[in-house]
C-alpha cells in the first residue's frame, strides 16, 4: 500500500492548445500557472490530454528556479526567449525530434554562460556563436576557399542554424550557407550590419 500525504506534492498547471483541424492534434504549450514554484527538476510531459507535446511557446518557462530540463522526444519547437534568465538551468536533454530553437531561447542560463567563447551547439544545431566574431569573418561550406578572413565559421558541419545564432555580430561580411538547410530565419543575422 502507499499512502500520499497529498499536501506536499508540487503540482503546476500547464496551459495549453492543440489544432482540433490538425489531423495529429499536436499539443503547445502555452504558459505555466504562476501561483506556484516549479521543481528545480522539471519533466515536461510527453502528452497533455493524450496529445503530444510538440511545441513550447515562447517565454513559457522564462526567469523561473529550473536547473534541469527533461524533454520529450516529441518536442520540436522551443519558442522564442523560453528559458531566458533561468540563471540556474545548466543542464538538458536535446528532444530527438527537434527542429526549431528561438532565438535567446537559452540566454542567461548557466548552460550558456558555462560555454567558452565561440560555438555552442545544440545537438547538431548551431544554437549561438558567443563572443564577438574577429573581422573580417565568413560563415562557410566546405567548399568554399576561406583565404581572406580573419575568422571562418563552417556551416556544413551542423544540419541547421538557429534563429538569432549570429544576432547582432557585426564582424560577420559573409555568409555561404549549405543548400541543405531547410529553413533560415529572419533573425539568425539579426544586426549584422556588415
Amino acid at each position: 500500500r502507499v499512502f500520499i500525504e497529498y499536501d506536499n506534492i508540487n503540482l503546476y498547471t500547464f496551459s495549453y492548445r492543440y489544432d482540433v483541424e490538425d489531423s495529429l492534434k499536436t499539443v503547445r504549450i502555452d504558459s505555466v500557472k504562476e501561483d506556484k514554484e516549479l521543481p528545480k527538476r522539471l519533466r515536461i510531459p510527453n502528452k497533455l490530454n493524450g496529445y503530444p507535446v510538440t511545441e513550447i511557446a515562447a517565454n513559457v518557462f522564462a526567469k523561473t528556479n529550473v536547473e534541469e530540463i527533461i524533454f520529450p522526444d516529441s518536442l520540436k519547437i522551443i519558442g522564442d526567449n523560453c528559458f531566458d534568465g533561468c540563471i540556474n538551468l545548466s543542464k538538458f536533454n536535446t528532444p530527438r525530434d527537434l527542429i526549431a530553437i528561438g532565438t535567446d531561447a537559452f540566454k542567461d542560463t548557466a548552460w550558456l554562460n558555462d560555454h567558452d567563447d565561440g560555438e555552442v551547439a545544440i545537438g547538431s544545431s548551431l544554437y549561438f556563436y558567443k563572443g564577438e566574431l574577429e573581422y573580417p569573418t565568413a560563415i562557410l561550406t566546405g567548399n568554399d576557399d576561406p583565404t581572406g578572413y580573419a575568422q571562418v565559421v563552417k556551416a556544413d558541419k551542423y544540419t541547421s542554424i538557429c534563429s538569432g545564432a549570429f544576432k547582432d555580430q557585426t564582424n560577420l561580411v559573409k555568409a555561404s550557407l549549405p543548400n541543405t538547410y531547410s529553413t533560415i530565419y529572419p533573425s539568425t543575422f539579426e544586426g549584422c550590419t556588415n
